[in-house]
C-alpha cells in the first residue's frame, strides 16, 4: 500500500546514512545529484528494514507557489491511478511512498533488489547478458524485457500520460540477466521548468534526442516517447552508443543498425522505423508498438527453443552391422 504521509521538513544536507521521511528510510548511495535548473531530482539508493528503495527528491524553490503544488497534487493522483491498473507492477516499478512538504517533493520506489539499467550499461563488458548480444538466447531475453517496457509506455499513453524522459536511468533491472525490466521516471510528467527548457530529466550523460525536441519550443508526443524506446533498443540489443547528439549522429546510428550482421530483419526494421527523424513519418512506425515488440520477443524465444532442441538419432545395430 502506498504511503501518502507528509513528514516534517528538514533543512539539513542529505548524506549517506541520513534517515529521512520520518526516519523511515536511510540514504545509502547518491545515484545522481539534483539539477534544480533543469528540474531534475536528486536520486538516492536507500534502505528500510533490509529492503532496498530508490528515493527521488525535488527541493522546493522560491517560485513554487500554490499553482505548482496544485500541479504536484494532480501528478500524485495520476500516479495512484496508474499504480492501481491491472498488472501495473508487471511493467512499472512499484511506488512505496509519494508526498510533499515545505522542503520539497519526493517519490519512493520499491527497487525490489533491482538497479538502474544505466548502471549495468556502464559495466557492459562485465555482464554476459549485455555483452553477448550477437547470440540468440541473449537477445531473446532482452527483447522480452523490452516488451515489458513497451507495454508500460503503451499503458501510459492509453491513460493520456507521456513519459518524456525514457532512458536507461529510468529503468530498473536485475543484474542476473533475467531482463525483468520495470519502468519508472514518469513521476512528474509535466516536468515544470525542465519542459520549458527542453531538458531531459533522466540524469546521466547527454544522448541523442528526437529532432523535434531539439528546438526552442520542444514538442513532446507519443512519437517522441517511441523514438526514445527505439534508441534504447538500439543501445541494448544493437550495441550502439547513444551518448551523442545531432542529426548526423542519428543517421550514423541508424546505419549501424541497418548494417548489423546479427540482428534479424524484423529487429532492424522496428528499431530503424522508430528512429525516423521526421516525426510525421515516424508516427506510422509507432502504430501498435507493444504488440509488435511482444511478437518479436515471442518469435526469438521460439527460435531459441528450436535451436536448443537436441537432435536424437536412433539406429538399430546388429552383430553383422558394419558399425557394430
Amino acid at each position: 500500500m502506498i504511503d501518502l504521509t507528509q513528514p516534517k521538513p528538514s533543512g539539513e544536507d542529505m548524506h549517506p546514512g541520513k534517515a529521512v521521511l520520518g526516519d523511515r528510510f536511510v540514504l545509502e548511495t547518491l545515484i545522481s545529484a539534483e539539477r534544480s535548473e533543469q528540474g531534475a531530482p536528486a536520486v538516492w539508493h536507500a534502505s528500510s528494514a533490509a529492503a532496498s528503495f530508490v528515493i527521488k527528491m525535488w527541493t522546493a524553490r522560491d517560485g513554487d507557489d500554490v499553482a505548482v503544488k496544485t500541479i504536484w497534487n494532480h501528478e500524485v493522483r495520476t500516479l495512484l491511478k496508474l499504480d492501481g491498473l491491472p498488472r501495473a507492477h508487471d511493467c512499472f516499478a512499484a511506488l512505496e511512498a509519494i508526498g510533499a512538504d515545505d522542503s520539497g517533493y519526493y517519490v519512493v520506489i520499491d527497487g525490489a533488489g533491482r538497479r538502474f539499467l544505466s548502471e549495468a550499461l556502464k559495466e557492459r563488458a562485465s555482464h554476459d547478458w549485455l555483452r553477448r548480444i550477437d547470440t540468440l538466447p541473449v537477445r531473446a531475453r532482452l527483447w522480452t524485457g523490452l516488451s515489458k517496457l513497451a507495454t508500460g509506455i503503451g499503458t501510459l499513453h492509453d491513460q493520456g500520460v507521456l513519459h518524456r524522459a525514457f532512458r536507461p536511468e529510468c529503468i530498473f533491472t536485475d543484474f542476473r540477466g533475467e531482463c525483468d525490466f520495470r519502468l519508472s521516471g514518469f513521476e512528474w510528467s509535466l516536468r515544470l521548468s525542465a519542459a520549458a527548457m527542453g531538458e531531459s530529466l533522466g540524469g546521466g550523460v547527454e544522448r541523442i534526442r528526437a529532432p523535434e525536441l531539439v528546438s526552442a519550443t520542444p514538442t513532446y508526443s507519443v512519437a517522441s516517447d517511441w523514438f526514445d524506446f527505439g534508441l534504447l533498443a538500439a543501445e541494448v540489443v544493437g550495441g550502439v552508443k547513444a551518448a551523442t547528439t545531432g542529426l548526423v549522429a542519428l543517421d550514423e546510428l541508424r546505419k549501424s543498425i541497418i548494417r548489423s550482421n546479427y540482428l534479424a530483419e524484423d529487429e532492424r526494421s522496428l528499431i530503424v522505423g522508430l528512429l525516423t527523424a521526421n516525426p510525421d513519418v515516424r508516427r506510422t512506425a509507432c502504430i501498435d508498438v507493444p504488440r509488435r515488440v511482444a511478437a518479436l520477443a515471442t518469435r526469438l524465444s521460439a527460435d531459441q527453443r528450436s535451436f536448443d532442441r537436441s537432435l536424437l538419432l536412433a539406429m538399430h545395430l546388429s552383430s553383422g552391422s558394419e558399425l557394430a
